[in-house]
């Protein structure tokens, strides 16, 4: 019988099938099947019930007579919809704090890991956020996997979202690495802000789209955490960081 939909808003629900349903004779078993919208929250919990002595008319198919079931309610066990998800943080491999002059290009500041979870995910964005620092120190931004560039973004503010060139798969229950790296300002038209500015450049977000379903999600977390790069114009950083001399 059915299919039947119902109304996704509530929380409880009741299905009528719009066919009659015949059980022969003897022991059977039955599924009752359906279709998660792809709205439903992760964690929710669905369980079903039914109550036999509550079905509606039922008849004996040879007989026509009425029958009485007297089998109360039957509780099926509870599913918890785990859908796909993923999220980005900074890797263990991670750069430690470091000293750079200005005009510096192609520097690492950073590593995240990206997890898709439950599923494939094809990356499509990534957002980036000034922990420290200020974004007159940085010329731009590039995203490295592996050595290919697959973004390429500027901040004109504390944060920034790079759409990548291509969109990155990311095999479910998988970390794949991503590399930050930075084209940092130096003298003339493009000083930094400070000298000695230390700039940190962490995981915003992410958005990413679902490879089964073609939906739209964004990561549930980003951490961040890198060490930071400090920036100088002088050549005797030592003299300019006493943490160095």
């Amino acid at each position: 019988a059915g299919p039947v939909d119902s109304p996704t808003s509530l929380t409880n629900q009741t299905l009528t099938f719009s066919d009659p349903v015949t059980f022969p004779v003897g022991r059977h078993v039955y599924k009752l099947k359906g279709k998660i919208p792809s709205a439903a929250l992760n964690s929710t919990i669905i369980q079903s019930r039914t109550t036999p002595s509550s079905w509606t008319s039922p008849i004996g198919q040879t007989t026509g007579n009425p029958i009485t079931i007297s089998t109360g309610e039957i509780t099926m066990n509870p599913m918890t919809i785990n859908g796909t998800t993923f999220s980005v943080g900074v890797d263990a491999a991670s750069p430690n704090y470091s000293v750079v002059l200005g005009n510096s290009k192609g520097v690492t500041t950073g590593i995240y890991k990206i997890r898709a979870m439950n599923g494939d995910v094809r990356l499509t964005k990534l957002g980036l956020k000034l922990t420290s620092g200020s974004f007159s120190d940085i010329d731009a931004v590039l995203i490295y996997q592996g050595t290919t560039v697959v973004g390429v973004g500027t901040f004109s503010g504390a944060t920034t979202v790079i759409t990548l060139n291509t969109p990155v798969f990311l095999p479910k229950d998988t970390n794949v690495e991503f590399t930050i790296k930075a084209d940092f300002s130096g003298t003339g038209a493009s000083p930094i802000s400070t000298e000695g500015s230390l700039v940190k450049i962490d995981p915003l977000s992410a958005e990413g789209v679902i490879v089964a379903s073609g939906q739209t999600i964004q990561a549930f977390s980003a951490v961040g955490g890198v060490a930071g790069v400090k920036v100088f114009v002088f050549t005797d950083v030592s003299a300019s960081d006493p943490a160095l001399a």
